[in-house]
């Protein structure tokens, strides 16, 4: 899934409200992009490193823990996003077992256009409550 698009998936499960620790939270797991981008390597568990795998996944939520409670939901709804909208390989190094949902892409599409609306609505509801 697309940089917004788990930006706004982190502020729809935070109920609309957004702030820094949720936005780097979201887009960190995706930092590994910048190494495999130079491969051309650009989507799916072809394009993970290390730095998005379990063990170091772990950690990164365990410590994030002490961080700030935003960063953590911020970094679990990226993981959940990718699980669901994508091809990943959730247990690797222990498991290789490719996970996808085999969604086509209009229903990806649907899934995006689904998130970017919610996520629209809380934001707005959220801006005029405040």
């Amino acid at each position: 899934m697309d940089i917004i698009s788990h930006i706004i998936f982190a502020c729809i499960l935070n109920f609309g409200s957004l702030n820094g620790w949720l936005i780097l939270g979201s887009v960190l797991p995706d930092f590994d992009k910048f190494i495999t981008y130079r491969k051309k390597q650009f989507k799916g568990y072809r394009s993970r490193t290390l730095f998005a795998e379990l063990p170091f996944t772990s950690i990164l939520i365990f410590l994030s823990v002490f961080i700030n409670p935003s960063f953590t939901l911020g970094l679990i709804s990226h993981y959940i996003l990718d699980f669901i909208s994508g091809e990943t390989r959730p247990f690797y190094p222990f498991l290789k077992n490719v996970v996808d949902f085999n969604l086509k892409l209009k229903q990806k599409i649907l899934v995006g256009v689904i998130i970017w609306l919610i996520g629209g609505i809380l934001v707005i509801r959220q801006l005029m409550l405040s």
